[in-house]
């Protein structure tokens, strides 16, 4: 397609207009999200068009295969993964838009609502909030991982490296629960009384926290696999995800009805969290961009026409 660098170009206006009407509080436009996601897979699917796949054959004079390796596909003929894998998985970040769409009122966003919901509930607001985002890096992971290019080595600092990032993100997540735990056992011994069902509100926190705990674990995997095979651009957007996990995680924990001298302790973001006068708080605006950007990343890096070589990875 003659004209198809503009797409993601356009994509990264229409995610800007977004941020910045998160941040207002006002819908600049409300399909600004939907249409950047849109962008991104045209952008995806016309690079099928033009032939960028798997089709060619492995080991080719830019490709060449190392002494003990596995040959890969050229990079030249777009990532490593099956044609619909990039296209599929935008599907559910459209959907999802769709429905969170900004109502037409001025200065309401759906998806930043007041209000916290029912302990109870809680595992299916963490699904309804990450749903698309863990169907998205599944999509990705799975595609890469049955792609040409799985027979790519990981050196061994890799496989440490990705082992630890599970292990510390996992431990945030604990050390979160475990603090809050222990912060509501200290406010029911000086006033009695107060919150006698934290017991179950902290099993449904979490319990509710493994979702975005699964996202930020895939991102991860993701990470390592887009690393493998030298998609320097996708990997960074991949890096982002796990960043973007990790304030559901917060988000997760900060639905708990805790004393006002609890909340927001312990957060990734609690410093973003504080409104400006006049504007509505940039935390949430802060994520989008940190989403958007991540899908940007992802989608430019996987699909884009860029000649590399392959090599060892250490």
């Amino acid at each position: 397609m003659r004209y198809r660098a503009i797409l993601p170009t356009a994509a990264g206006i229409l995610a800007t207009v977004h941020v910045l009407g998160t941040f207002t509080g006002v819908a600049l436009l409300r399909q600004a999200e939907v249409l950047a996601l849109l962008l991104l897979a045209a952008y995806a699917l016309t690079g099928l068009r033009a032939g960028l796949g798997p089709e060619m054959s492995a080991g080719t004079p830019d490709n060449p295969a190392l002494p003990g390796e596995s040959p890969m596909p050229s990079a030249a003929s777009g990532m490593p993964v099956s044609h619909w894998g990039v296209p599929v998985a935008l599907t559910a970040l459209v959907v999802d838009a769709w429905i969170t769409m900004p109502t037409a009122g001025p200065g309401h966003w759906a998806f930043i609502e007041a209000g916290r919901p029912d302990p109870t509930q809680e595992v299916i607001a963490a699904l309804v909030a990450n749903w698309a985002a863990l169907a998205f890096v599944m999509a990705l992971v799975l595609t890469v991982w049955l792609g040409p290019g799985r027979a790519v080595r990981l050196g061994r600092p890799v496989r440490v490296a990705a082992v630890l990032a599970g292990v510390l993100v996992t431990g945030y997540a604990a050390a979160h629960l475990i603090g809050t735990h222990l912060e509501l056992a200290e406010a029911r011994r000086q006033r009695p009384g107060l919150g006698d069902d934290s017991g179950e509100q902290i099993v449904a926190t979490g319990t509710a926290a493994l979702v975005p705990l699964a996202l930020a674990l895939g991102a991860i995997v993701l990470v390592v696999l887009l690393h493998a095979q030298r998609r320097r651009l996708a990997t960074s957007g991949a890096v982002l995800l796990v960043l973007l996990a990790l304030t559901r995680i917060d988000v997760v924990f900060d639905s708990l009805p805790l004393p006002l001298h609890l909340m927001g302790r312990g957060s990734l973001f609690t410093a973003a969290s504080q409104p400006a006068p006049g504007l509505a708080a940039p935390e949430p605006a802060v994520v989008v961009a940190l989403e958007l950007a991540a899908y940007l990343l992802l989608v430019v890096g996987l699909r884009a026409r860029r000649p590399q070589r392959a090599g060892p990875v250490s």
